[in-house]
């Protein structure tokens, strides 16, 4: 999908953080280590699987938001 739009891909793997709250203070840091060189980031786990790649992320940015969960 990245590949079809062009958009950058980061993978990252690590059983290394097991505790929920370190999970999440793990997602933050990766998160603030690449918004310097991106507009704007979509976080997707691995059990998530897209079946339309007709659709591109821009769909889904309001800019009237900072945030979007």
């Amino acid at each position: 999908y990245s590949n079809y739009w062009g958009y950058p891909f980061f993978f990252y793997h690590s059983n290394k953080y097991v505790d929920r709250m370190e999970n999440f203070k793990f997602k933050l840091r990766i998160i603030e280590r690449y918004f310097e060189h991106c507009e704007w980031i979509a976080w997707i786990d691995s059990d998530v699987v897209i079946t339309n790649f007709s659709i591109p992320l821009e769909s889904f940015i309001d800019t009237r938001y900072e945030f979007l969960a």
